[in-house]
């Protein structure tokens, strides 16, 4: 019998293959992990995040809520202040015993000095009930007011909240 001469050759070919492969497959087995631990890494920074973005948004839906009271509040003190306007400018608008409207301008020509007195107390009150709108902390005088002589009439709800009228 004849030994052929290629027969060798073909199996360091085959063994040059199967070599090829393997450290091909050893590799690519190396390179995935590398991105399996890297995709894992991305993994928990996105849940990371992801917890913080629900903290976010929570904060932002109780920020929202607090904004709604805190404008509900305000609204309804403004309303308040409104009726109180209404209600001085129809003090401002009565009629006098012969049933003419009231001149202011008529009075501070004729009293010049009690109307000074008066327009210059009720001024400082109505500015008073515009700091206590705008967020103005009360004083101590405000707080303990209890007779009529010691509130602001202007505003008696707003500048005076323990006084209860009798």
């Amino acid at each position: 019998m004849r030994k052929q001469k290629g027969f060798g050759t073909i199996y360091m070919v085959l063994a040059g293959v199967i070599l090829s492969m393997a450290v091909g497959g050893w590799f690519y087995y190396k390179d995935s992990q590398a991105t399996i631990a890297a995709l894992v890494a991305q993994n928990v920074a996105f849940t990371i995040q992801f917890e913080e973005d629900k903290l976010i948004k929570q904060q932002y839906e109780d920020d929202a809520k607090l904004q709604k009271v805190v404008n509900d509040t305000l609204n309804a003190e403004f309303h308040g202040a409104r009726v109180e306007v209404e209600e001085l400018r129809g003090v401002l608008k009565k009629k006098n015993a012969q049933g003419k409207t009231r001149d202011i301008g008529k009075l501070a020509i004729q009293k010049p000095k009690a109307f000074g007195k008066v327009f210059t107390k009720g001024t400082t009150k109505a500015f008073r009930c515009v700091e206590l709108a705008s967020g103005a902390k009360h004083t101590a005088d405000e707080l303990a007011a209890t007779r009529r002589s010691q509130i602001n009439e202007l505003c008696t709800e707003l500048a005076n909240p323990n006084y209860l009228p009798y």
